[in-house]
C-alpha cells in the first residue's frame, strides 16, 4: 500500500489530481482512488506516475 505517500509526493511536487490524472490517461476519481489507498496503479499507470514525479517505487510505497 501506499499508504498517503502518493498524496505527499503530489504535494511535495505542487501538483493538483487533475493535472496528473490527465497526465496519466485516467480519471481524477481513479487518481483519487489511489491516494487515498483504495486501489492500486497498474504497472503501467505506476511508470507513468514514476515519470511525472520523478520518483522510484519506494517513494510512493516505502521502504519494505
Amino acid at each position: 500500500k501506499m499508504n498517503n505517500r502518493l498524496k505527499i509526493l503530489l504535494i511535495e511536487k505542487g501538483l493538483r489530481q487533475k493535472k496528473v490524472s490527465e497526465l496519466i490517461g485516467v480519471t481524477e476519481t481513479t487518481l483519487s482512488l489511489w491516494t487515498n489507498n483504495k486501489t492500486q496503479p497498474s504497472a503501467g499507470s505506476l511508470m507513468k506516475l514514476m515519470s511525472i514525479l520523478d520518483c522510484t517505487p519506494e517513494d510512493i510505497y516505502g521502504q519494505s
